[in-house]
């Protein structure tokens, strides 16, 4: 895994410092740089992405709108996925390089998310369920130890929750069929 650190980082850029080398069968492989810009709003668009930022935009066109990650997280179980760590706004954005290098998936527990102008972090499952007009019986619901995850499949969106309190969300790119994904842009 230290090749694939070494390789990475020659093809980014030569200003990256790796932060964890050790241990990788366990973690990933974890490159830093400063950040940029902020991002103003952050809206919800199921299906699409999160207000300026879009699946299927490329890291460059991420960069412009948002700026440099604090972090650059190579994934562990899949190298194909590329993250990209946004400290301040508390978001990751995953790019599939077998796509083309495009913005796949996004995490975040930014407190500034809305659907429909409705918050969405800090709030009741039932009341952001309600949000996606859809009832919660109709989310698809892993409990774990500690937090509760609910998927809705038509959206490609999941909502993790701890004490009936929405604490993240998950959002993907979703599929046009087995083999292809439905790329907004």
């Amino acid at each position: 895994m230290a090749g694939v650190a070494k390789c990475l980082r020659c093809r980014l850029s030569s200003d990256f410092r790796v932060l964890r080398t050790e241990n990788h069968s366990k973690s990933a492989t974890a490159l830093t740089q400063t950040v940029g810009h902020k991002l103003e709003k952050m809206k919800i668009l199921t299906k699409i992405g999160i207000d300026k930022i879009k699946f299927g935009m490329t890291r460059p066109e991420i960069e412009k709108i948002i700026g440099k990650p604090n972090r650059i997280i190579i994934d562990s179980v899949d190298d194909n996925e590329l993250i990209w760590e946004y400290t301040d706004q508390k978001i990751r954005l995953t790019f599939y390089q077998s796509e083309g290098d495009r913005l796949g998936y996004i995490r975040s527990s930014n407190m500034n998310l809305t659907i429909n102008d409705s918050k969405v972090i800090d709030c009741k499952i039932i009341d952001v369920a309600k949000q996606f007009e859809t009832k919660l019986e109709s989310w698809e619901k892993e409990e774990y130890d500690f937090f509760t995850t609910y998927f809705l499949e038509r959206d490609w969106l999941t909502l993790k929750v701890e004490y009936e309190r929405v604490t993240n969300i998950e959002l993907g790119v979703p599929f046009k069929n087995n083999d292809e994904y439905q790329w907004p842009i």
